[in-house]
C-alpha cells in the first residue's frame, strides 16, 4: 500500500497506551485494519484527524510520549503536515513519533512501526535480519541484536535519500449521470485489485488443470459430523484438502521471487481464503492449516470472515500466505478460472456441488476444481500431482479426520 485514510481514533489526547494498543483505525487500498503500538507510552498529539484521506506510508500521524512527560506542551514538528517524517536512531528518546501504515518488505510479512523507525534510521533491509517472529516476522529485538552484533552506527542526513515530492491528492470523486449512462469512480480497493489483476495476467504465465471430485463421501462426513454436534462447512473441509493436498506436493505452497532469485517453498502451510465484503474481495489467511483439524479450521475461518466483514482485521491476517482457495459454488458458479496472487504461485478455484448420473443409473454429488499455476514455477507433472492428492483427499475424506500433528511440509 502507498497510502491510507484515518477512519477513527481509538484513542484520545492525554490517553496511556500500553504495548499492542490500537490507537486508531486506516483504511488501506484492501481493509480496515487496526494501528497497534509496541511501547507504552501517552498520546500527546493527534496530528491528522478523522478523515483525513490519502495519507502518505511514512507521514507523522500523532506523537507520543513517555509516561510522566509534559504531553500538553509537546512540541510538533514544522513540517509535520507537509511531508513525510524520517525517524531519529535514538532508541530512549522521551518523544517518540508515530507513523502511518507500513510498507511491507520482501519477505512479504508486515513490520511493526517500530521496526521500521529503526530499519530506516540504520539504513537496513530487513530481508538481511534472521527474524525470530511468525514465519521470520522481523522483531525489533531482532533489529536490535543486529545492529549490536555489527557495532553499527546511524545514518548521518547526507546519506539518507532525499524525499521525494509529495504527489497532489487524487480530488475525490463522485457519480456522474448523463441520459445513457452513469460513471462511477473506483475505490481504492478496486483500484488495487485493477492494478494487481493486470500485473498477474501480464506478467505471468498461467497455466492450468481441472479435476471433477466426486464429493458424495465428503458431503456425507459433514452430515455425520453434524451428527455430532460437529458443525463445519463444505468450504472448511475442502481447506483441509488443499492443506493435505499441499502437504503431498509442497512445490505449490511456494512463492516466486523472480527468474534471479527462484523460488521459495515454505514449511508453513499457511491458505489466504477469498472472502467478499462489500468493499471487494480479500483473502484473510488460515495459517498453519495442516496441523489444525476440520473444527479449528471452521472456528478460524469463521473468526477471521467476520472481521473481514467488518473491517477488523489486522495487517498480518491478510497479508501474506502460500496459496490461496476461492470458492464460488455458494454462489451458484459451476467452474471459473482465477487469477494467481503473486508472488504465489497456484490459486484452486472451485464451483458448486451437481448431481451426475451414472451409467448404472445412480448419481453423484460432483465438483469442478480448477488449479490456476505460474508455470514458470510449477511444472505440468507437478500441477497433475496436486490435483490427484487434492481429488484423493475429496474423495476419501477419513483423511481428512486423521488427528494433524506439529509437522509442517516435510522435504525430501
Amino acid at each position: 500500500m502507498e497510502t491510507g485514510t484515518i477512519v477513527r481514533w481509538l484513542k484520545k489526547e492525554g490517553d496511556a497506551i500500553q504495548a499492542g494498543d490500537a490507537i486508531c483505525e486506516i483504511q488501506t487500498d484492501k481493509a480496515v485494519v487496526s494501528f497497534d503500538l509496541e511501547d507504552e507510552g501517552i498520546l500527546a498529539k493527534i496530528i491528522k484527524e478523522e478523515n483525513a484521506k490519502d495519507i502518505k506510508v511514512g507521514t507523522l500521524i500523532g506523537l507520543v510520549v513517555d509516561e510522566g512527560d509534559d504531553w500538553q506542551n509537546v512540541e510538533i514538528p514544522k513540517d509535520a503536515t507537509t511531508e513525510e517524517i524520517k525517524p531519529t536512531a535514538e532508541s530512549n528518546q522521551s518523544k517518540k513519533e508515530q507513523t502511518g501504515p507500513q510498507k511491507s518488505n520482501n519477505r512479504n510479512m508486515p513490520i511493526g512501526p517500530a521496526v521500521r523507525l529503526i530499519l530506516e534510521a540504520y539504513g537496513l533491509d530487513a530481508n538481511n535480519i534472521a527474524g525470530t517472529g511468525h514465519n521470520g516476522m522481523v522483531l525489533k529485538g531482532d533489529v536490535l541484536d543486529y545492529i549490536n552484533n555489527k557495532n553499527l552506527k546511524p545514518q548521518s542526513k547526507t546519506e539518507k535519500k532525499n524525499l521525494k515530492p509529495t504527489k497532489k491528492a487524487t480530488p475525490v470523486t463522485t457519480p456522474s449521470q448523463t441520459g445513457d449512462y452513469v460513471d462511477i469512480p473506483l475505490t481504492n480497493m478496486r483500484r488495487t485489485i485493477a492494478k494487481r489483476l493486470t500485473e498477474s495476467k501480464s506478467s505471468i504465465p498461467h497455466s492450468y488443470a481441472i479435476a471433477d471430485c466426486n464429493m458424495t463421501s465428503l458431503l456425507r462426513l459433514r452430515q455425520e459430523l453434524k451428527a455430532e454436534g460437529i458443525k463445519v462447512s463444505v468450504n472448511d473441509l475442502i481447506i483441509k484438502a488443499t492443506a493435505f493436498a499441499l502437504g503431498t506436493v509442497p512445490e505449490l505452497n511456494a512463492h516466486y521471487l523472480g527468474d534471479d532469485q527462484g523460488v521459495r517453498v515454505f514449511r508453513s502451510i499457511d491458505i489466504s481464503v477469498a472472502v467478499s465484503t462489500a468493499e471487494g474481495l480479500i483473502t484473510p489467511i488460515v495459517f498453519n492449516a495442516s496441523t489444525l483439524n476440520v473444527k479449528q479450521v471452521s472456528e478460524t475461518v469463521n473468526s477471521l470472515a467476520h472481521k473481514a466483514r467488518d473491517g477488523k482485521l489486522q495487517l498480518h491476517e491478510f497479508q501474506g500466505g502460500t496459496f490461496t482457495i476461492s470458492n464460488l459454488g455458494m454462489f451458484g458458479i459451476d467452474f471459473f478460472s482465477a487469477v494467481i496472487n503473486p508472488p504465489q504461485v497456484g490459486i484452486l478455484a472451485l464451483g458448486g456441488s451437481r448431481k451426475v448420473f451414472q451409467e448404472d443409473e445412480t448419481t453423484i454429488n460432483s465438483m469442478m476444481s480448477q488449479l490456476s499455476y505460474d508455470n514458470r514455477a510449477v511444472s505440468d507433472d507437478i500441477a497433475q500431482s496436486f490435483m490427484q492428492a487434492f481429488q484423493t483427499a475429496i474423495e476419501k475424506p477419513a483423511l481428512l479426520m486423521v488427528e494433524p500433528t506439529s509437522k509442517k511440509v516435510l522435504f525430501a
